[in-house]
């Protein structure tokens, strides 16, 4: 019979079983699972000691047992029934009960229903491009809804855009407030059916949104239930002209400008931008339209609204989009002269506020630069 090992024997034992993925048989006998080390080092677990993780992201599918979780708030049930992806079983969504819209958000959802709106006037040469970048997303749109207004009669916007499977047309003639005006008519037809916490992506007809930008921008909508937008970065097509490489340069200043922001900066661009339903329900309620017909830059009144609501806004940069530029001497200045006019009548229609002070300050120094500079060459 041989005598019982020693000390020195079992602390060799462990070791190799440690390293070997295989243990004793008193540690057999406690009815753990027989997890091999590739298992317990993603738990945690290897040789019975906690391993140290980051207290940052983790992924999600597998947490260990040492993360320590956020504690949630309470939340209450809303109206409004969605589906689950994987067993079309009804579930409730729930919110938290804070009245800030910061903090008020939705708890996340596992999906929600995304709908695209692309209003398109005259169009025809650009709207082919716009729904293949659509339909090649890596997460796909739910609903695709193409909307030419007041189009010519010889254009084929509505004819090149009913020949891609599962796009939805809407044509509207004699629809007055150009783009914001076909856009406020297609809301009004798509809202009624959509919950609070699903997506809505209001874009041009003349632009290309990169792969990833549906399942980017969703997954911060996921990660910050107080987001009211995302907005896309946009980028210049093509450089044939000096006038399209300057517009180029521009928007790429205007992008590294933003990211150094953090995305906190910006107008939610009408070129591609995602907003939560909730949001434009609130906007809405409020202001009576969510796009301003008689606003020259619809999108920016928006964007101001949006602030004074206290819906947070992001312009991250993993959300691309590629548009056409302008061509042309005076086509560039019409465009740089509606952008102006629609800035400053933003400004008047909410007066001097918290979140109108420093653009109202801008424009100020923009004048006084101006004049001081006129003072100058007179005295010179």
């Amino acid at each position: 019979m041989l005598p019982p090992p020693g000390k020195h024997a079992r602390k060799v034992s462990r070791t190799a079983g440690t390293l070997f993925g295989l243990r004793s048989l008193p540690e057999q006998c406690h009815g753990e699972p027989d997890l091999n080390p590739s298992t317990r080092t993603r738990l945690g677990q290897i040789a019975n000691k906690p391993q140290r993780r980051s207290l940052g992201r983790h992924r999600r599918d597998t947490p260990g047992p040492d993360v320590l979780r956020a504690r949630s708030a309470p939340t209450v049930e809303r109206p409004g029934i969605w589906k689950s992806a994987t067993d079309g079983s009804e579930k409730r969504r729930q919110v938290t009960s804070s009245g800030d819209h910061r903090s008020r958000g939705l708890e996340r959802p596992r999906t929600a229903h995304i709908a695209v709106l692309v209003p398109a006037h005259n169009e025809q040469d650009y709207i082919g491009a716009t729904i293949e970048g659509i339909q090649a997303q890596t997460r796909p749109a739910d609903r695709i809804i193409v909307v030419p207004n007041n189009c010519r009669d010889d254009d084929e916007t509505a004819a090149i855009a009913a020949k891609y499977d599962g796009v939805e047309v809407i044509e509207l003639h004699g629809i007055t407030g150009r783009k914001a005006g076909a856009l406020n008519a297609a809301l009004d037809a798509v809202l009624p059916g959509l919950a609070e916490d699903d997506l809505v992506v209001c874009m041009d007809a003349d632009t290309v949104i990169h792969r990833e930008l549906l399942e980017n921008a969703e997954r911060h909508f996921q990660d910050e239930p107080g987001l009211g937008a995302v907005s896309s970065n946009h980028l210049i097509k093509r450089f044939g002209t000096m006038i399209e490489l300057l517009q180029a340069m521009e928007y790429e200043r205007d992008r590294r400008f933003i990211g150094r922001r953090k995305g906190r900066f910006g107008c939610m661009a009408g070129m591609a931008a995602m907003y939560r339903v909730a949001a434009l329900r609130d906007v809405k309620r409020v202001y009576g339209e969510i796009y301003d017909p008689d606003n020259w830059t619809e999108d920016w009144k928006l964007t101001v609204a949006l602030k004074h609501l206290r819906w947070g806004m992001v312009r991250p940069q993993d959300c691309l989009a590629t548009t056409v530029p302008v061509s042309g001497v005076r086509g560039l200045f019409l465009q740089r002269e509606r952008w102006a006019r629609g800035y400053i009548q933003t400004l008047s229609q909410f007066g001097l506020t918290r979140w109108t002070t420093i653009p109202w300050a801008k424009q100020v120094g923009l004048v006084w630069s101006v004049i001081a500079r006129i003072v100058l060459l007179y005295l010179l």
